[in-house]
């Protein structure tokens, strides 16, 4: 599959080159990059959704981004992405997306479009679709494109978590923010047709994805590596579903 994304990116990317707009200086990226949060813990411990401990350290770090569970695991099923929780990240000027599993298309497309909604009917400035397609061929094209236009429709916006870079050249069309995940450094040609603010990184120690250990120190030094690399947005963490210790001191180092 990978072998066919990168032909038709190739194709994609010569009919291209001769329209594309000016593309920043490594001065402009690295002054517009941002880091940002991925923390699918709980920001609530009860249904009155009043910001926990968790959601406190965030919102004090004031990233300009956070992705989130929308809810809490059964049994309890609480709204993790309350109003109390968006009022005390929005005053920290933090937009808060919410997570969405689509399983490569295999999610029926009725559930995505129901937890969509329910996300944003709560409030969320937007929707991380998660376990996205690469869209290499457009026969799960349509199914990407319904989710899209829904949160478009309400003036959100969409990322699309492909967690690769060999991705089609027509997912920039639904996605306002592609998340390469830990592949972040195997850059491909065609992104350099898009500004480094569509481009999401993460450096983090599940499934031991980087091949090396992700310590404050290696935190610190990912997210300047790929803000240098263009990529615009970078989560470096241990664990998604918990905050490292040294959360607060990396988030004053790179922004």
């Amino acid at each position: 599959m990978h072998t066919l994304c990168a032909f038709v990116l190739s194709l994609a990317l010569l009919a291209s080159t001769a329209f594309a707009a000016p593309q920043p200086s490594v001065s402009d990226t690295a002054a517009s990059a941002k880091a940002y949060v991925i923390y699918y813990g709980w920001l609530t411990d009860s249904a009155r959704g009043t910001p926990n401990a968790a959601a406190r350290r965030i919102a004090a770090a004031a990233p300009a981004m956070l992705v989130a569970q929308p809810r809490t695991a059964a049994p309890a099923g609480h709204v993790n992405i309350s109003r109390l929780v968006l009022d005390l990240m929005h005053a920290a000027g933090t937009s808060v997306y919410a997570y969405v599993s689509t399983k490569w298309s295999r999610t029926d497309l009725a559930h995505a479009a129901h937890a969509t909604d329910e996300a944003l009917d709560a409030g969320a400035d937007g929707v991380l679709f998660d376990e996205a397609d690469p869209l290499c061929t457009d026969v799960h094209y349509g199914y990407y494109r319904a989710l899209s236009e829904r949160v478009r429709a309400r003036g959100k916006q969409v990322i699309f978590n492909t967690g690769v870079t060999a991705c089609g050249p027509r997912i920039m069309e639904l996605a306002d923010y592609l998340m390469l995940e830990h592949q972040w450094r195997a850059s491909k040609p065609w992104m350099a047709a898009y500004p480094a603010t569509r481009f999401m990184g993460v450096s983090s120690n599940e499934g031991y994805a980087m091949g090396y250990y992700v310590d404050e120190r290696r935190a610190i030094g990912d997210s300047q590596e790929a803000f240098a690399r263009g990529i615009g947005w970078h989560a470096s963490t241990d664990r998604f579903i918990q905050l490292p210790p040294w959360f607060a001191s990396y988030m004053r180092s790179v922004n």
